[in-house]
């Protein structure tokens, strides 16, 4: 199976609100057709005991571990299926996905989790549509074939490719 293509993911933050794009082409699947990934953005805030730095975390939890123990965890209303640009050249022209998150005042530190997901057998509702799973135990049943992370610090503008 080839890799999924080159991705450029930019974050830009403007006072309580940050927009963030994914941008790069699909990948051809049966019959040389692209299909359409999903992509999720989850905003997430990280659970830590004082002194430690949120860098020297790795755990991704879907809520917040009883025990104390050092976690990301998503920001409640805050996961996204980001809205795709219309392309009437998939595979040849990149696509872009955007959303724009309300960054919640005083909850910190904060960084953004964002996957692209292939489709396959993720049509699992009545009409036929991909269900998002993203930022709950459901997600790791999804083929995620792009994921990063970016912690929210200034600059207030950010870019990542990949």
């Amino acid at each position: 199976m080839p890799l999924v293509p080159k991705r450029t993911l930019t974050l830009n933050r403007s006072a309580g609100t940050l927009s963030v794009s994914l941008e790069g082409r699909l990948c051809s699947h049966a019959f040389g057709s692209p299909l359409a990934n999903r992509v999720d953005v989850i905003l997430e805030y990280c659970q830590l005991p004082p002194g430690m730095s949120p860098r020297a975390v790795d755990l991704t939890a879907f809520e917040p571990p009883t025990d104390g123990t050092p976690a990301w965890i998503p920001v409640l209303g805050q996961t996204h299926t980001p809205t795709r640009a219309n392309n009437e050249h998939p595979g040849i022209k990149p696509e872009t996905w955007s959303a724009q998150l309300q960054l919640p005042v005083g909850l910190r530190p904060l960084r953004v989790r964002v996957r692209e997901v292939e489709l396959i057998g993720s049509f699992n509702n009545l009409g036929g549509f991909p269900v998002s799973h993203a930022g709950t135990s459901e997600e790791l049943t999804e083929r995620t074939v792009f994921a990063d992370t970016v912690q929210l610090v200034d600059p207030s503008s950010f870019q990542r490719e990949g």
